[in-house]
């Protein structure tokens, strides 16, 4: 026991399924008949329907009708009709699908796709049971791969220790040839609580997200009846785009849907890892005095030490990193590599708060690969009495 309270370890745990994937989107491309088609025999089907079940198609605006009819089985499918500025129409059948409940319907919103050598079969065998006898065509191989999500869940025991790295990760900095997107919303109040939970960035073919999920189930009403939560869970997702689905195709081969699947399924790891270290560096975050002391005590040239001491106090002060820049810039700091200083040490310039119950926590990217060794992550922090 410590002078001013009880010594005692937060855990951090991938969730067992690893690394796959969470949604994919499917896409075909077929003729006005047979979109029409489609489209009068779904919405003559739910003239038949029972009268206490919900309209599960409708018209979301001009030229797109949104299916819910198989969302059960984690698939909404979007009719879209298509005219550019010289008449040109294109008809698309577009189906977004979680695969983990595509499966199993009674399955979490928070678990994914198992990593399974056949898991993939298993998904294509599933979605032709799904759709056969309907006006869909039921051969998943049919379809193109416009988007997949490739993810991790990471379990924490210690809603603090969760809550600080949720906060010290908002301050990252944007990574180069990304931007940074937020979460909109009509209501403004639960939109700037919804961006304190969820972090992403986009680059042209495909986007980085890190959020809180325990935050986005519960806000989405996700969570099923009988399900209990850790007391945080971080999702690490890269979505990637038909661009650079496309360019994987061609690079490896691969001919069809089923064996796309398979191949993400197999490598999801490997991208996320790969991806997140571009991104955000492996270091750590320190309590603001430990900081502060590390600076002074490994950082030779003095002036460098200011510049570096000068952005890790203004990151204490509220803005992120991004912002903090631009003000020393004006102030006539220059900040010309000053981020790579930080990194050479595996610090990061992010603060944790001045008398935070734990000395460090490993940033997003240190704490994935350390997870990826097969061993769960431990957090010393001292509880007060």
């Amino acid at each position: 026991m410590s002078q001013h309270g009880l010594n005692r370890i937060a855990t951090f745990e991938m969730s067992s399924e690893g690394c796959s994937i969470h949604t994919l989107e499917l896409s075909y491309r077929c003729t006005e008949r047979t979109w029409k088609r489609m489209k009068d025999t779904l919405y003559t089907e739910q003239t038949q329907r029972d009268k206490d079940e919900d309209v599960w198609i409708y018209k979301e605006r001009h030229g797109l009708h949104i299916c819910t009819k198989y969302s059960r089985h984690g698939v909404t499918i979007q009719l879209e009709h298509n005219t550019n500025d010289n008449e040109y129409e294109t008809f698309f059948v577009r189906m977004i699908v979680n695969p983990r409940k595509l499966l199993d319907p009674e399955s979490s919103y928070l678990g994914i796709l198992e990593p399974r050598k056949n898991s993939a079969q298993k998904v294509r065998k599933a979605f032709r049971k799904l759709f056969e006898n309907t006006c869909f065509d039921e051969e998943i191989d049919t379809y193109h791969l416009r988007r997949v999500d490739l993810c991790t869940n990471v379990h924490c025991d210690n809603a603090k220790i969760f809550g600080e790295l949720i906060r010290a990760a908002q301050k990252l900095p944007t990574p180069p040839k990304y931007s940074r997107k937020w979460h909109c919303g009509k209501d403004k109040q639960k939109t700037k609580l919804y961006n304190k939970h969820y972090i992403r960035y986009v680059c042209g073919t495909h986007e980085l997200v890190l959020y809180d999920k325990t935050y986005q189930m519960k806000e989405n009403k996700l969570l099923l009846s009988y399900e209990k939560l850790p007391e945080g869970v971080l999702r690490y997702e890269m979505r990637l785009e038909r661009d650079y689905i496309r360019r994987i195709q061609k690079n490896s081969g691969i001919e069809n849907t089923t064996e796309l699947l398979e191949f993400f399924i197999e490598n999801s790891a490997e991208f996320l890892v790969a991806t997140f270290n571009y991104c955000f560096p492996v270091g750590i975050f320190l309590r603001l005095g430990e900081l502060e002391n590390y600076i002074q005590a490994h950082v030779n040239r003095e002036e460098t030490r200011r510049r570096m001491l000068a952005l890790v106090e203004k990151l204490q002060h509220g803005p992120n990193t991004d912002e903090a820049l631009t003000e020393l810039e004006k102030e006539g700091l220059s900040t010309d590599g000053l981020l790579k200083h930080f990194y050479n040490l595996g610090i990061s310039p992010v603060p944790l708060r001045k008398n935070f119950s734990a000395v460090s926590i490993p940033n997003p990217t240190k704490l994935l690969l350390d997870l990826m060794k097969g061993e769960p992550v431990k957090i010393r922090y001292i509880r007060s009495k």
